[in-house]
């Protein structure tokens, strides 16, 4: 990956124009759901949409349509904004014939800058939480990138596997995921009823996921 972290991701985007940073005071629904929409439905080029001025939070950021369009999804993977879409896909094909690669660990990663353990964690005041679909039962953290690893072999990290789900949040410290049989996840938890134990796993990895 050409980016270290989120920071830089969104600082290539702006540099492309492809970042709008909104100040204007919004309300988090639907005003946010209703903006990333309209961003899509306008144009294939929709920008990043960057919001820091949210009612009912002191201190919130929400970073939504990071890679709607075309553009943006070039500059993730480190192409010329103005690639078509058959580049992208050649490019995609090349370098998942070069998959897997070694990973490469680091003893003071960005996303380690920000951590929250044990009762210190209350999702409510962490993160912006709001209801981005109309009849959402309650909310949702959508798409965050959940670790997970084979219960029996802990310590594996070879079988380690990462994934976008979305999860419903039910407590200040509980989240609720629904994996189906085709996830790879569900492949981690076969039985996680008659176990009757937790799945480590951080509730706000999608903060580090681009």
């Amino acid at each position: 990956m050409p980016y270290d972290d989120l920071r830089s991701f969104l600082a290539a985007l702006e540099s492309h124009d492809q970042l709008l940073h909104i100040t204007e005071r919004v309300q988090p629904e639907p005003d946010l759901a209703a903006a990333a929409v309209a961003g899509i439905r306008m144009s294939d080029r929709s920008p990043a949409l960057y919001f820091d001025n949210i009612a009912g939070f002191t201190d919130a950021r929400v970073l939504m349509n990071t890679v709607a369009g075309w553009q943006n999804l070039a500059v993730a993977m480190d192409l010329d904004p103005g690639s078509s879409a058959r580049t992208m896909f050649d490019e995609w094909v090349r370098r998942w014939d070069a998959y897997p690669v070694a990973p490469e660990r680091r003893d003071n990663p960005p996303w380690a800058e920000n951590t929250v353990s044990g009762d210190d964690i209350n999702l409510f005041e962490l993160m912006p939480l709001f209801r981005l679909n109309q009849f959402d039962a309650g909310f949702y953290l959508d798409k965050g990138a959940v670790v997970s690893r084979d219960p029996e072999d802990w310590n594996n990290f070879d079988t380690q596997n990462v994934g976008c789900y979305r999860m419903q949040v039910r407590h200040r410290r509980h989240l609720n995921i629904l994996p189906i049989p085709v996830h790879d996840l569900r492949r981690d938890c076969p039985e996680p009823s008659a176990r009757r134990r937790c799945r480590p796993g951080d509730p706000i990895h999608r903060c580090a996921a681009v």
